[in-house]
């Protein structure tokens, strides 16, 4: 698979070169993204997106958006705001909650697809449990049992 790593540190872009021989760019993610519109099919965010403030965060979804091809899907992973442990990470800088992470992803123009966020497992993990718990977490505020604020999001045809 052709890929392409963006950090922030330089000691991570090396670390990730030598570990795996992945294409990095050290950039900041508060600059645009130096690729052309609608040049990947995949944007990942896995535990990212809580270590930038919100105006970044805001501005890496709508560059993601941009460089995304129609269809293209961003997954993000990250821990919910009410996730104890993480809150009290020093570097964890803008903790999202599952309604406000959907909230940014669907004002930067993406359609959510998928919420993978914790407890779902709570009434087990067959196709009803999940169906019922979605619901759940539709209707109800159920943010605060979430250990993460993860979604999957596509890029649709603009009307």
């Amino acid at each position: 698979i052709e890929c392409i790593g963006v950090e922030g540190s330089k000691w991570a872009v090396e670390k990730a070169q030598e570990r795996c021989g992945i294409k990095m760019l050290c950039l900041d993610l508060a600059d645009d993204l130096p690729f052309p519109n609608d040049d990947f099919a995949v944007v990942v965010c896995n535990q990212t997106i809580e270590h930038v403030d919100a105006s970044t965060a805001k501005h890496m979804l709508q560059q993601s958006y941009r460089v995304l091809q129609t269809n293209g899907v961003i997954i993000i992973n990250s821990p919910c705001y009410y996730n104890t442990k993480e809150r009290h990470e020093p570097t964890h800088i803008n903790l999202y909650t599952p309604s406000r992470l959907r909230k940014e992803v669907e004002s930067a123009g993406f359609e959510i697809i998928a919420e993978p966020n914790s407890p779902r497992p709570i009434l087990g993990t067959n196709r009803l449990s999940s169906v019922i718990m979605d619901l759940i977490f539709r209707v109800v505020k159920t943010d605060f049992l979430s250990d993460s604020a993860s979604c999957i999001a596509q890029k649709r045809l603009e009307n």
